[in-house]
């Protein structure tokens, strides 16, 4: 799994280094990207003991959604990985034409001598407590790189063994129309059954999460077993959602395979994996799947589903 998880980061960090990744601005509101935030780091501040707050109003911004969202993912998994007691605040603040979005938490703090090379490539903290275990040293490097390429001031404050707040600078957007409820639930995944097959519970439960929010029904599992009683006693699922590398040098393609075999069904897969290397790809192929590389992208993700399901038998 951390295998996987620094092929990912490095896979980032070579996107945004690559002079390629041109930002695309949109106004979105910052109540809705805060919600989603929360939804997702939930879990792993009730694992680790903490409280998670959200502190937003009515503001919008002005700058690429997907990339802001992504620097604020890697900001709140490293104040909830480095803070054994207290809590995190998200929060969202006026300053003129722009929007400061901040991560506290109350954490041990960052020591002055530290605080410009905890930006470089696998510099971590020093981590205390029992809850998880160290992490790669990617996050905070990744949300710099985002930051200049957006263009977005980034700042850091920070009193040992006080807490630390990370500061983004994003310009304000202006309004949009929200739209209606029967224009959000067009073409979303109501009604459709998704089993997923991941061996990380972190993993399966945000992915869990996504697919609900969604609309769709889901059931999970962590290996090849769980995955043949859910296919044998369930109604089958419209489309399978499988990790490719699984626990015991097991893997997402052959467990659905054989699962499916001895079920005597015919389900379509969506595999999804950080190594994206051709051959996992052919592999992928070989077998009549799909594939997505991660970080899995939503607007893909649901694509795929619908087009898997659309006009198919076994879709609720």
């Amino acid at each position: 799994r951390r295998a996987e998880q620094l092929i990912s980061e490095l896979r980032e960090i070579s996107r945004l280094d690559s002079g390629r990744l041109a930002p695309r601005p949109i106004h979105f509101g910052v109540r809705q990207m805060f919600d989603a935030l929360h939804q997702e780091f939930q879990g792993l501040a009730d694992q680790n003991g903490l409280q998670l707050r959200i502190h937003t109003g009515d503001l919008w911004l002005y700058a690429d959604q997907g990339l802001v969202y992504r620097a604020l993912q890697n900001l709140l998994s490293n104040a909830l990985h480095y803070t054994t007691s207290g809590g995190v605040l998200l929060a969202a603040r006026e300053r003129g034409d722009r929007v400061l979005l901040q991560v506290w938490d109350t954490g041990p703090g960052i020591a002055e001598q530290d605080r410009v090379n905890i930006f470089e490539e696998f510099e971590r903290g020093p981590r205390q407590g029992e809850h998880a275990e160290k992490g790669l040293g990617l996050g905070l490097s990744i949300v710099q790189r985002i930051a200049r390429l957006l263009d977005l001031p980034l700042d850091l404050r920070s009193r040992e063994a006080r807490g630390t707040v990370f500061s983004l600078q994003v310009p304000r957007g202006e309004q949009q129309a929200i739209p209606s409820a029967d224009q959000q639930r067009a073409g979303d995944l109501a009604g459709i059954r998704l089993l997923c097959l991941d061996n990380d519970p972190m993993i399966l439960s945000g992915l869990e999460q996504l697919l609900l929010s969604l609309g769709a029904t889901v059931s999970t599992c962590r290996d090849r077993g769980a995955l043949g009683q859910l296919l044998a006693t369930e109604p089958p699922p419209g489309v399978i959602l499988a990790d490719y590398q699984l626990d015991e040098g097991d893997n997402g393609i052959d467990a659905v395979v054989d699962e499916l075999a001895t079920a005597g069904l015919q389900v379509p897969c969506i595999v999804i994996s950080a190594d994206d290397a051709p051959a996992t790809r052919e592999r992928a192929r070989g077998a009549g799947f799909r594939f997505l590389p991660k970080p899995v992208n939503e607007a893909r993700l649901r694509a795929f589903v619908l087009a898997l399901t659309r006009g198919s038998g076994n879709g609720s």
